[in-house]
């Protein structure tokens, strides 16, 4: 069991504040906030671990997080699933879901056309490189292979396998490894 796991057996929650399109965990006031970074979740300053509305939707879901407004009003799991009820974001979603159910540590990706990276199984953020570069893709969409090629250069670069995750319309995933792909110069 990861550390994350552990924590979850005490059931206390985090407590957030909804900051416009991101959620702000106090340090100060969430004395668990190194295990869920070391775990994937957020970006951390001084002060504040920041979460996006995909990392705080899944821990609102798993029972982990209560958020708030700056002027104390509850956050319900409806408010915030219509904050990110754009279709662009529903297939990274679902595929962050899905992955960090199977047990693994992701963090979202500020690489485009890189969505999340994956770390091996049973590592954390401090104790592993990335093993993968996730590129979803919506079944029902045509993949555009400037981005497919995109991808796999900056998976090359950054030291990653590239996997390609498929999401159906029914919200079923597929993975895909990428292991060598040919090079037209060749």
């Amino acid at each position: 069991m990861n550390s994350l796991g552990l924590y979850a057996l005490h059931r206390e929650k985090l407590k957030g504040v909804l900051k416009g399109d991101y959620i702000e965990i106090s340090k100060n006031e969430n004395s668990y906030w190194r295990v869920y970074y070391s775990s994937g979740y957020g970006e951390e300053s001084d002060k504040y671990i920041t979460l996006t509305m995909i990392e705080a939707l899944h821990l609102v879901d798993r029972g982990l997080l209560e958020i708030v407004t700056v002027d104390k009003k509850e956050v319900s799991r409806e408010d915030l699933f219509s904050k990110i009820n754009k279709v662009r974001d529903w297939p990274l979603y679902i595929v962050y879901k899905d992955l960090r159910n199977r047990g693994y540590t992701v963090k979202l990706s500020r690489n485009p056309p890189i969505s999340i990276y994956l770390y091996p199984r049973g590592k954390n953020i401090f104790e592993s490189r990335p093993a993968y570069g996730v590129f979803i893709v919506e079944a029902s969409k045509e993949i555009k292979l400037t981005e497919l090629d995109e991808a796999i250069r900056t998976s090359k670069e950054l030291g990653m396998k590239l996997l390609i995750s498929i999401v159906d319309e029914i919200g079923d995933v597929t993975y895909y490894e990428i292991e060598e792909a040919l090079d037209e110069n060749k």
